[in-house]
């Protein structure tokens, strides 16, 4: 039994890498082989920007005879990273996974169903912990003195590092259903405390070199800071140099609270994955419902959807919070800013003609890290059949896609670009131009995300992080975005700002990105509609 559920696991784990989402057919060898070397590319290189880190911390403490502090310190970035990357989707991984009612049905111990379930969890932690802790030990291997047990013993700590990430992500996943089942807007509360944990670690990560910087100034009060309040990293910090005690009780203390973790969600994981909070409200007070046209009716829909899931609202998201924080910085900071730009201006005069592509270059940037439209028909799963069965028009359901895109981005990020352009000090005209390109931008890559999103859905899956973090259509979408930033400051700059006003520039531009959007938004709303109902 134990042996089936974890092959189910891993299958699905790895489906996508097998499987091709659009027709359910086995991929060949070599598409299978394109994906994993894809995806080894990019971890090979968020290694090497590690790597850099771990030369920059281990040149400035081995020397000083710190090996351990810089083991500890880059253990706790591993900590930090596998947390991170982890904590978005333990919850739904765990306690909202579709097949859960499945499970619970079968005579299947819940121990057996919390082990399998950790699998996909420890998974993820290893790939995190890697990027930072394979380059420490690189680093370390290559320019210390490392002895055989700090060999050894550096490699065991890999896996056990990503244990005890697995064990955080897991309580903090614990913490959130045992919320998630007491309270109605749980999915509001997840997004909360998931952006103040994500503004605290981008704090940390800004002022990462100033951390740095006073840590090695003060390497021995830091030290002996650690060894009295953090004793559980010096050990790991010992342990990474060979230490056998502190191998043993780094070990010894995270396995204990692997089995602890283990145990409680056993105890605690059917109550959790079945009981919701609708189920514990009282009686509310029945009201007739406002009628609404059949495109209303759509939006509506689309807007509760995506309401509904805090995995849908961080990961596809994030951008809103980031264009709120950076206008609210920027008005705050304007007087620096207007300051950075006049200096360099000094010394490159033309950045001044630049200034309204600059300030809606940003605003844009920030938009293409949504990408709500993309995996909102994937998310439709294997429920399609309700829309399809409906008597509307499938070019309906696919504008209702697109609105909810184009209305959660565009007047944030036409906001943005309006108050960039206030703080750069851009002339009206340059700052309506710039407002007007962001919010086409938007439109086209709302549309470009929804074409992708109809062309390769993942209609298959059991947990809804799978069309969400980890399909291919999210990826290609944020590089249209990034690429679909490039060609006005490119033309412009280089090539027509000495022959062309930049404001003329700009509304040609936007001329030319709505005719294309247009043309997009036709052929989803015909071709793409068509192959909509086919699904």
């Amino acid at each position: 039994m134990l042996k089936a559920l974890f092959r189910k696991q891993f299958m699905e784990l790895f489906r996508a890498y097998f499987v091709s989402r659009k027709n359910g057919k086995a991929r060949s060898k070599w598409q299978t082989a394109g994906l994993f070397l894809l995806f080894f590319v990019l971890l090979a290189y968020l290694g090497v920007m590690c790597y850099g880190l771990a030369y920059s911390l281990g040149d400035a403490l081995i020397p000083l005879g710190f090996d351990w502090l810089y083991f500890s310190l880059m253990g706790i970035m591993t900590i930090m990273l596998g947390v991170f990357g982890s904590i978005f989707n333990t919850y739904t991984a765990l306690y909202r996974a579709k097949d859960n009612d499945t499970l619970i049905a079968m005579p299947i111990p819940p121990s057996r169903i919390v082990i399998v379930r950790l699998t996909s969890v420890f998974g993820l932690a290893l790939l995190y912990s890697a990027v930072i802790w394979i380059p420490t030990l690189v680093y370390y291997f290559l320019f210390a003195a490392p002895s055989v047990l700090s060999i050894v013993f550096g490699v065991l700590l890999w896996p056990i590092i990503s244990a005890f990430i697995s064990v955080l992500t897991c309580a903090l996943g614990w913490v959130v259903a045992l919320v998630a089942s007491r309270i109605s807007s749980k999915n509001f509360v997840t997004v909360l405390l998931s952006l103040i944990l994500l503004g605290a670690y981008y704090v940390f990560c800004f002022r990462m070199q100033e951390f740095f910087t006073a840590m090695v100034a003060n390497s021995e009060a830091v030290g002996g800071f650690m060894k009295v309040w953090f004793n559980f990293l010096y050990q790991l910090g010992r342990a990474a140099t060979g230490h056998v005690v502190g191998m043993l009780i780094f070990t010894s203390v995270t396995l204990l609270l692997s089995f602890l973790c283990l145990w409680l969600m056993a105890q605690t994981f059917i109550k959790l994955a079945t009981q919701k909070a609708d189920a514990r409200r009282s009686a509310r007070q029945v009201k007739a419902a406002k009628p609404h046209g059949v495109r209303a009716a759509l939006l509506r829909r689309e807007f509760r959807r995506f309401g509904s899931s805090a995995t849908y609202m961080l990961n596809c998201g994030l951008g809103l919070a980031f264009m709120v924080a950076l206008s609210v910085l920027a008005l705050v900071q304007q007087d620096s800013l207007r300051l950075a730009i006049a200096q360099m201006s000094m010394g490159l005069p033309q950045l001044q003609k630049l200034l309204p592509i600059l300030a809606a270059t940003v605003a844009c940037a920030l938009a293409s890290l949504n990408v709500i439209s993309t995996p909102s028909v994937s998310l439709e799963g294997k429920q399609l059949w309700i829309l399809q069965s409906l008597p509307v028009d499938p070019a309906d359901v696919l504008k209702a896609k697109l609105w909810l895109h184009v209305l959660m981005n565009a007047e944030l990020a036409m906001a943005t670009a309006g108050v960039m352009s206030f703080c750069l000090q851009v002339d009206w005209i340059g700052a309506v131009a710039a407002v007007a390109y962001t919010g086409v931008f938007v439109w086209l890559t709302g549309v470009l995300g929804l074409i992708l999103g109809v062309k390769r859905p993942n209609l298959n899956w059991t947990v809804e992080t799978q069309p969400i973090k980890q399909d291919l259509n999210v990826l290609l979408s944020l590089v249209f975005g990034f690429v679909a930033l490039l060609p006005a400051p490119l033309l412009y700059g280089p090539l027509l700002m000495d022959v062309m006003d930049v404001r003329l520039f700009l509304a040609l531009f936007i001329a030319l990105l709505a005719v294309v959007s247009w043309l997009l938004t036709r052929w989803l709303t015909h071709s793409g509609a068509k192959a909509f109902a086919r699904l």
